[in-house]
Parts: structure tokens; C-alpha cells; sequence
């Protein structure tokens, strides 16, 4: 239209005309609007972190953290307390910057490294007298790289997502990021520490 200004339609049938630079702040993926909510949860809620790291070869490792009054404490590889309560705080409202698929079969999860996936996170509340601890949310981490991000998914959900891979930073990605950087006491300098892993390309559009 004239003046770079655009049709638009709500509920009725009625038609707007709006200002073009109206629209620029709205995005433009389809993504963007769909749900991405992996984490709700308080942080001061945790009680119990479990770690399962799945490397290429070689067995499992389950790393258990409990907050006691000392603050947090790992076994049975010690991790650096501040490390656990930032991982905590990043996992509590964990969100995903975009959804790579909404369903993808078995063969397609292992090219991804979700089947097994390659990292699990569990994160527990109290327990009360003769219950079980709640379980305040639970997350598996695929495949990575800088430039794409990092796969993810709810145990047991369809829906694939894309974390940004500045998350690296404060969730180990691999059992040898974890053991490179999240059991020193020092602060790591940037998350490109970890070593990239090429997602493999299933031709997919985001949110496919």
C-alpha cells in the first residue's frame, strides 16, 4: 500500500490499515509464538540435582548434588558449589530459543544424540516423611554447536528444541566439559570452551 502501510484483520471482519514500522518488532518465525517453556520451577525449591553424562564410549557417569546447611555438595565427583547453584538457576526457568521439530522418530533421535540423549538433568524438591522427593523438572541435551545451538527435550515429550549455546557457559554439555570446567573452583572465562559438536542436518525447518 501507499506509504508502506498494511492490511490487517482481527477477530471481525472488519479491516486496519497499519503503519509498516508498526510491524517490526514482531517476529517473523513461526517458532517464536509456539510454546518453549522446558524450566518452572523455584530455585530455592532444589533440593537434589542429578547428572547423567553418556559419552561416545564408555559407561555412564550419574552425578548426585544435595543442598545441605554447608550449601551444595556432589558425589561422587565433587563440582564446584557455585556451579551447581547457577546450573539450578539456569534450569528453573529454562527456555528455548527455538523449536527444531515437533516429532521425530528413533533413528532421527540418536542422529541428534537424544536417543540416548547425551546429558540428563534432574532436578528434586524435599521429601516429605514416607514420600518421594518431587520432581521440580527434568531435561535431556543433545547434540551442539556454537552457531546452531543446543538440542533439548523433556523426557518423554515429542518436541524438540534449540537452546541457545551461551547456556554452555553454566550447563556442562559433555562429560568432558563437566570435568574440564565445572569442577574447578574457578570461574570459566566463555562457553566456546566446550568443544563443538556438528548437529547433523535432517533437512529440517524450524518448528517443522
Amino acid at each position: 500500500m501507499p506509504g508502506g502501510r498494511r492490511l490487517a484483520r482481527g477477530s471481525e471482519a472488519s479491516l486496519y490499515e497499519i503503519p509498516a514500522e508498526r510491524l517490526d518488532d514482531f517476529p517473523r518465525r513461526l517458532g517464536a509464538y509456539r510454546y518453549r517453556t522446558l524450566g518452572a520451577f523455584a530455585p530455592a525449591d532444589a533440593e537434589t540435582v542429578e547428572l547423567e553424562f553418556q559419552p561416545a564410549q564408555g559407561p555412564s557417569l550419574r552425578i548426585v548434588a544435595a543442598r545441605g546447611e554447608a550449601g551444595w555438595t556432589s558425589s561422587p565427583e565433587a563440582m564446584a558449589p557455585g556451579k551447581i547453584a547457577r546450573l539450578v538457576s539456569e534450569l528453573s526457568g529454562l527456555r528455548a530459543q527455538d523449536v527444531e521439530a515437533d516429532a521425530l522418530g528413533e533413528r532421527e533421535l540418536a542422529a541428534l544424540g537424544l536417543a540416548p540423549p547425551r546429558v540428563r538433568f534432574r532436578v528434586l524438591g524435599a521429601a516429605e516423611e514416607g514420600a518421594e522427593a518431587q520432581e521440580l523438572g527434568a531435561f535431556e541435551l543433545g547434540a551442539f554447536d556454537s552457531s546452531r545451538g543446543i538440542l533439548a527435550r523433556s523426557p518423554g515429550g515429542e518436541t524438540v528444541y534449540r537452546l541457545d549455546y551461551a547456556l554452555a557457559e553454566h550447563l556442562p554439555l559433555s562429560l568432558d566439559a563437566f570435568r574440564n570446567r565445572f569442577l574447578s573452583a574457578e570461574p570459566a572465562d566463555e562457553a566456546p570452551g566446550v568443544p563443538d559438536l556438528e548437529l547433523p542436518d535432517l533437512g529440517l525447518e524450524p518448528g517443522s
